[in-house]
Order: C-alpha cells, then sequence, then structure tokens
C-alpha cells in the first residue's frame, strides 16, 4: 500500500505565504468561528424562548384559564385541553411546500442565500423562491429535520418550507417546530443519506389551536 513516511515528509520543501497572509488568513477563521459559535447561541436561546412560549400557551393554557375558560377532556392528546380547540395535522393548516432543485454549478451569482441541507444556508444564487418569513426544514443530509427561520427573502432547495397565512401564524409556528425539533430529527428515512420528506411534516406533526369559527 502506497505511503509517505516521515522522514521523506521532513525533506518536502514547504512554501507558506507571509506573515501578513498568514493573519488575514487566520482573521477569516476567526471571524468564521465566531459566526459558528453566536448561531449556536442563538438557536439555544430560540429553543428555550420556543419551550417557554409553548408551555405557557399549549401546556399551561394560562391566557385560556386566566380568562375564565372551560378545559374538557381530549382523548388524542389523552389531557384536557381548552374548549373549543382542535388537534390538526400541520398539512391542514400551514402551506407545506417541497424546495425546488439548484446546484453550486447551476446557481447564478446573487445575494440571494439558498437553504438546502445543512444548519446554515448553502451559497448564494440570483433569484428567490421563498418571501420574508419562512420557515425551513432541513431535507437530508446529517442535518435532515433541522428547523431554521429566515426573515429575508430566499431560494428554499434541499429543504421543506412552512409558511401560515399570515406572519404571525409562521413565527408562532415556527416556534412550535423548535419545540418538536427531537421528534422531526426521528422522521429523517434512509441509512446511506438521511431524508426529512414534506409527507412527514403534513401528515405526522401534530398542531392545536383554537378553532376558526369561534
Amino acid at each position: 500500500m502506497p505511503g509517505l513516511s516521515r522522514e521523506i515528509a521532513y525533506f518536502i520543501n514547504v512554501n507558506p505565504p507571509d506573515l501578513a497572509t498568514q493573519k488575514k488568513i487566520s482573521a477569516v477563521l476567526s471571524a468564521l468561528d465566531a459566526k459558528i459559535e453566536l448561531n449556536t447561541r442563538i438557536n439555544a436561546e430560540l429553543e428555550s424562548l420556543a419551550k417557554t412560549l409553548y408551555d405557557y400557551w399549549f401546556v399551561q393554557f394560562a391566557p385560556h384559564k386566566s380568562a375564565g375558560g372551560e378545559m374538557v377532556w381530549n382523548e388524542e392528546l389523552k389531557r384536557e385541553i381548552p374548549l373549543g380547540w382542535e388537534v390538526v395535522k400541520l398539512g391542514d393548516c400551514f402551506e407545506v411546500k417541497k424546495g425546488s432543485l439548484i446546484t453550486e454549478k447551476t446557481k447564478e451569482n446573487g445575494l440571494i442565500k439558498v437553504v438546502a441541507g445543512g444548519l446554515d444556508f448553502a451559497y448564494y444564487h440570483s433569484e428567490f423562491n421563498r418571501d420574508e418569513n419562512t420557515v425551513t426544514i432541513s431535507g437530508s443530509g446529517a442535518n435532515a429535520g433541522f428547523v431554521n427561520f429566515w426573515r429575508e427573502k430566499i431560494f428554499a432547495s434541499d429543504c421543506t418550507t412552512v409558511r401560515g397565512a399570515t406572519d404571525v401564524e409562521t413565527i408562532i409556528v415556527y416556534y412550535y417546530l423548535k419545540l418538536m425539533q427531537k421528534q422531526i430529527y426521528r422522521y429523517s428515512q434512509g441509512s446511506a443519506q438521511p431524508h426529512v420528506y414534506p409527507t412527514d411534516i403534513k401528515k405526522s406533526t401534530i398542531y392545536l389551536r383554537p378553532k376558526k369559527n369561534l
């Protein structure tokens, strides 16, 4: 089997960049590390906020109870919920859509972020296919099922997008999906290349809300 011994490697000439260039490279890498750390911290804070909001509205039902609202038993959830509320699939009350195919080779230079299967956007493109305030769920790869939220126009690629009738509804369902993050990860299918499909999100995710006619 071909190999490279330490003795041979010792005599290989290496031409490192000058000190000024090394410092520039170091600055870029340090900035990337800081961005990754910031994104990780923001995601953790959002998950904490989502749990707090969900607990207040959908576990304690504090606003409903404080207004003197009646509670009734729900057999599907095996617990009491406010009278007049219903349990529905996410696809029955939100727009759940698959992204469009694009690759780094077919993209055109631009400023629109392409959201694919990772924790962050993949690269830039010249056009968008989703408006501001859109929830994305990564479609494939090691991070299949990751829930994110974008306040800017994006090009949705290898992901599922979720939107409500209003921006407020979209933000609320984002917090709900972040709370359900571990469950959504379990929707992942495939051993070689895990996938989470729009049908999984539409049919499998239960959403609790007041009935529309109230």
